[in-house]
């Protein structure tokens, strides 16, 4: 995915691509597609820091929820009959990832289980004492 630099410009720049896309080349609007699927992927902060950390977002704003209001705001009130097909086909897969109940399983046993070296230590000890007692 295509990095994004956010700046306090990026919203005017990004407003008028979007302006210019929609009323010269309405049947290709890359643009405007990029920034609905991130729009998809971006509900609150979190979410953006998890972005940034991956480096699909670079941000100078230094507040995540800045960068979350500012692309949410963007697509709001877009009127966009086609959305590219390959965009389409990954938000799909994205959907059918999530709703999986065995993902959702796994995501939750990391979270709350092995998200630091200090709860995977005592995790896997405690699941070492509780086999060894049964054996």
């Amino acid at each position: 995915m295509p990095r994004l630099d956010v700046s306090d410009t990026t919203e005017i720049h990004l407003r008028n691509i979007v302006a210019f896309e929609q009323a010269h080349y309405p049947r290709d609007t890359y643009i405007t597609d990029y920034l609905k699927v991130l729009d998809f992927l971006i509900n609150s902060e979190r979410d953006v820091d998890i972005l940034i950390h991956k480096g699909i977002i670079t941000t100078l704003l230094g507040d995540s929820n800045e960068v979350a209001t500012m692309i949410n705001r963007l697509c709001s009130n877009l009127i966009q009959p086609n959305m590219n097909k390959e965009y389409l086909s990954i938000c799909q897969k994205l959907n059918e990832f999530y709703e999986k109940p065995m993902n959702k399983w796994k995501a939750g046993l990391i979270h709350d289980y092995f998200d630091t070296p200090v709860k995977t230590a005592t995790s896997i000890t405690a699941i070492i004492l509780i086999v060894l007692t049964f054996v």
